[in-house]
């Protein structure tokens, strides 16, 4: 059992953590919005750490970089993370479209949620640098239950129009944020 103490000023004082009932969790309304309704029920919360690297639609993979991390916050099924990748060292041998994988949470496979036609989560690169023809770049989440973002050189109105395909340099740098639902 957690020990706690209520202050004068309404603040509740915990010396461990609070630990809920399966299928429990906070509700904050003092009323519900409607017979049934949780919409303010915070029952999945959750922060870490995940390890991205890059591989090729066709084979391939580069995971040996001079520093690659990413966090990750997860509320309900909505995940957003950010992510950094530096310096390679040598061509990784990936062939095909780019991709940023090891996403924490597989995507879900749910139709029309974003991105054009196909795509639903996405998100934009904050630093790039090495990567092939940049105009502007983004990342795309495939609507096909997959832990990896495409990796995407423009986009015309509602559709992606270019993937990235070159090798990968030796002096790459990409860092951006993505967010999707998981399933």
């Amino acid at each position: 059992t957690s020990v706690f103490s209520v202050t004068h000023n309404g603040r509740i004082n915990l010396s461990e953590n609070i630990v809920f009932a399966s299928g429990q969790g906070l509700d904050f309304s003092a009323t519900a919005d409607a017979t049934g309704m949780s919409s303010e029920l915070l029952d999945d919360y959750e922060e870490g750490y995940w390890f991205p690297y890059i591989s090729g639609s066709t084979s391939g993979s580069v995971t040996g970089f001079t520093e690659r991390m990413g966090t990750y916050t997860k509320i309900g099924n909505r995940v957003m993370v950010e992510f950094y990748l530096a310096n390679p060292g040598t061509n990784s041998g990936v062939s095909g479209y780019w991709r940023i994988d090891g996403l924490p949470y597989v995507a879900s496979s749910l139709p029309n949620q974003g991105y054009g036609t196909n795509y639903y989560g996405g998100g934009a690169s904050h630093w790039d640098r090495g990567v092939p023809y940049t105009d502007f770049l983004s990342f795309s989440i495939p609507q096909s239950a997959t832990n990896y973002a495409i990796v995407i050189n423009g986009r015309s109105g509602t559709t992606e129009s270019s993937f990235i395909t070159s090798s990968i340099t030796g002096n790459l740098l990409v860092r951006g944020s993505m967010s999707y639902i998981a399933t």
